[in-house]
């Protein structure tokens, strides 16, 4: 009788860990079977996956699978920022560090995707929760995401210009001062391009306003083609004119990245029969290059760069001129 009461004792005591009010078996089955539907319930529901401590994924919930256009056989073993990659950069190591250490740890992550032939863009807060093992050792992660995307797609929608598809001026007007600090943080000079299409009227009047806003269209393209980098910003700022914001580390970087846009601008060679002695299409730019070492006031900053775009139309147009930091005239 001892070892019958052990051997039924022993199984019912190591389920009231799972649920220590369970006071007989069919208790403890009804406890299993209802928290097995609710597994399943979250698995086909919610956007999980599971990980192990190096960050390589175990498991991916079904609505995970259908959301990112794949299945468990392609994505298995993988890392998990192959299958959503984190917005900034560095997280993967600050991931397993915390994994390993049983840390929950949260980011952004930004997916682009083609699905049924479709170009799509999917933002995800992710969430690492740790998992341990019955000696309490983090084993890997469960990884929540929650669907960030239509909340994304409507704050792009308010700081996108949307003909052109850049930043609009709004958004210009939030970042500038922020990205002076970013500069001065990071030890490197921000640059600050502002410019405008040559005789832009003559265009309209020539070839039609609708040909004039495939123009600006056009401008934006070579601007957004040539500063790609993750912390380069392309604005228009209103009409015809344009903004970049970009960092370099010298100011010779500085101008020789924004007149490889203008050149690249050139080569297009879009006919503009009213753009003499060009005939086609270009733009005059004034350019800042502001040192991390000195404080700036962002009403001034513009005031120089405008100054600096004048000149470069009076200069015959289809150039760049540079604002000197230390007295605020052009060299």
């Amino acid at each position: 009788m001892a070892i019958t009461e052990t051997s039924f004792l022993n199984p019912l005591h190591r389920l009231q860990e799972i649920n220590p009010s369970a006071t007989s078996l069919d208790e403890l089955k009804d406890y299993v079977l209802e928290a097995k539907h609710v597994l399943s319930l979250l698995q086909d529901n919610l956007l999980l996956a599971q990980v192990n401590t190096n960050c390589e994924v175990v498991s991916v919930s079904p609505l995970l699978q259908s959301l990112l256009n794949t299945n468990h056989e392609h994505i298995l073993g993988k890392q998990m920022d192959d299958l959503t990659p984190p917005i900034a950069k560095n997280h993967s190591k600050l991931t397993k560090k915390a994994l390993q250490e049983g840390q929950s740890y949260q980011f952004e992550s930004h997916i682009v995707t083609d699905k049924s032939d479709i170009h799509q863009e999917i933002w995800l807060d992710t969430l690492i929760m740790p998992l341990f093992d019955k000696h309490q050792t983090p084993k890997g992660g469960l990884v929540i995401y929650k669907d960030l995307t239509a909340q994304r797609i409507i704050e792009r929608l308010s700081v996108v210009d949307e003909l052109t598809g850049a930043y609009n001026r709004r958004h210009f007007n939030r970042v500038f001062q922020d990205e002076i600090n970013l500069a001065k943080k990071n030890q490197n000079y921000l640059c600050f391009l502002m410019l405008d299409v040559d005789n832009f009227k003559k265009y309209n009047d020539t070839y039609g306003h609708p040909a004039g806003d495939e123009i600006l269209k056009e401008i934006s393209n070579t601007l957004q083609e040539t500063f790609q980098r993750n912390n380069d910003f392309v604005f228009r700022l209103g009409g015809e004119e344009f903004a970049v914001l970009y960092s370099a580390n010298t100011r010779d970087g500085a101008f020789d990245y924004a007149e490889k846009a203008r050149i690249e601008q050139t080569n297009k060679a879009i006919e503009h029969t009213g753009n003499a002695p060009y005939q086609c299409v270009t733009f005059s730019a004034g350019l800042i290059a502001l040192d991390p070492n000195e404080d700036y006031i962002t009403e001034e900053v513009y005031k120089y760069v405008d100054e600096a775009l004048y000149r470069a139309k009076h200069a015959g147009r289809n150039c760049i001129k540079v604002v000197n930091n230390d007295d605020a005239q052009l060299f």
